[in-house]
């Protein structure tokens, strides 16, 4: 969730197709920042001329081909809602100190039956320097909140779930948001890196399903190399 925050004034998300009842609020999308650690191994030089450092391996496709397309996406009526270059004022200050060099974001949503039954899936890409992609992946620094939008309070709570074993490093989390009139959301969230690349999945609506946004994260990752 790094580059997502609100409660420290990071990179925030818009989603305009979570329907509640009768209507699309546009749910603020929370951020966090993550700090973590990962180290790159050596090579033994089998000539016996000693050890030599191997070369870290970077990502060598444009962020646009890394990211998930339509044709990815599971049977049904799936569109794009937004596809779009990240710029530099689209990420946090934290981003930019730790090299932050270029992005990519796509946001699909699927509706089934009615308009009220939605799935949205986001994915955001970042490419860092290798010697900083470490440090992008961590322990969220908020659990419990709430927020308000468009004069409905939602409270939230952010729980761990297993590591889904993704790329070098994973995470994922389930976000539980009610409103004030006992109306529940389930969302989820897959982060991971791989190589010099950090790539965000999220799963919102009323409609959701982590089984199929780990499939989803496999296959972005599949794409990084």
């Amino acid at each position: 969730m790094y580059e997502r925050f609100y409660s420290k004034g990071l990179y925030t998300i818009n989603l305009d197709y979570i329907c509640m009842k009768s209507y699309y609020p546009v749910l603020l999308l929370l951020g966090i920042v993550f700090i973590a650690g990962c180290t790159t191994g050596t090579q033994q030089n089998t000539s016996g001329a000693g050890q030599q450092n191997t070369p870290p391996t970077v990502a060598t496709k444009e962020p646009s081909e890394m990211v998930l397309q339509l044709s990815d996406m599971p049977v049904g009526n799936w569109s794009i809602a937004e596809r779009t270059e990240r710029t530099r004022n689209d990420v946090s200050p934290e981003a930019l100190a730790l090299g932050w060099q270029k992005g990519y974001y796509v946001r699909l949503y699927k509706t089934e039956g009615t308009i009220f039954e939605n799935t949205v899936v986001e994915n955001s890409l970042s490419v860092y320097p290798i010697e900083n992609i470490s440090q992008v992946v961590s322990i969220p620094s908020n659990r419990t909140g709430t927020i308000t939008n468009r004069g409905i309070v939602y409270s939230f709570i952010i729980e761990d779930l297993s590591n889904p074993n993704i790329g070098d490093d994973s995470k994922a989390y389930r976000w539980t948001l009610n409103d004030s009139s006992g109306d529940t959301l389930r969302h989820y969230e897959i982060e991971f890196v791989k190589f010099n690349v950090y790539q965000n999945l999220y799963m919102s609506g009323v409609v959701t399903d982590y089984e199929l946004l780990k499939d989803l994260a496999n296959k972005a990752v599949q794409k990084i190399g």
